[in-house]
């Protein structure tokens, strides 16, 4: 080897070695801006955490409320009717469904305060406990309520029972009404575009 070929290894090792050395020492240039972005990232305010835990809280409320009060009026008014079974079994998978997508991500078992009663449901209903994570529903629970509501009561008799439903279950006020800009509640109701 020559004079000149021994200098450019030399300045090669040279080169590869301080490349390798700067790369241990700082680490991988990927994983070093992941770092500085997660340093930057803002903590939620306590109030965004707050609202979370609100939505959180309401859906299983409002998904267990609704599940007790048509589980109740199916047994005092339907007595046991075939359709309003598979009216509930419906509400049930699109209520679990909700719960599923939902950013706390909800199980069946959320929605019940009491084991017993979470067995009962499903041993009575075990379609929506299979399929909720697995297949979209087809229609929200209010929607399924009001054809629940229709088949229980006459047409006359629908919107005043479907109020004295909604007063009875006390869901919170949904934000689309005025007075209740503040509130983040996350209710099953629906609402008209």
């Amino acid at each position: 080897m020559t004079v000149d070929h021994r200098w450019t290894v030399y300045i090669l090792f040279f080169i590869i070695a301080r490349t390798k050395i700067l790369f241990l020492s700082f680490g991988n240039p990927s994983s070093l801006q992941m770092q500085n972005n997660n340093a930057r990232r803002r903590k939620p305010p306590p109030s965004f955490i707050r609202n979370r835990e609100n939505n959180r809280e309401s859906l299983k409320t409002c998904g267990m409320l609704l599940i007790q009060t048509m589980m109740m009026r199916i047994t005092r008014e339907g007595q046991g009717s075939k359709k309003l079974c598979l009216y509930m079994d419906e509400m049930l998978h699109s209520i679990f469904f909700l719960g599923y997508i939902h950013q706390d991500r909800l199980t069946p078992d959320n929605f019940f305060e009491f084991s017993t009663s979470q067995q009962d449901m499903c041993n009575m209903f075990p379609e929506p406990f299979r399929k909720y994570n697995s297949h979209l529903p087809t229609r929200t629970p209010f929607s399924i309520l009001l054809d629940m509501m229709e088949m229980l009561y006459s047409t006359e008799r629908i919107k005043e029972e479907l109020l004295l439903l909604l007063k009875e279950m006390k869901f919170p006020n949904p934000l689309h009404k005025p007075g209740s800009k503040l509130e983040q509640y996350y209710t099953l109701e629906s609402t008209v575009i």
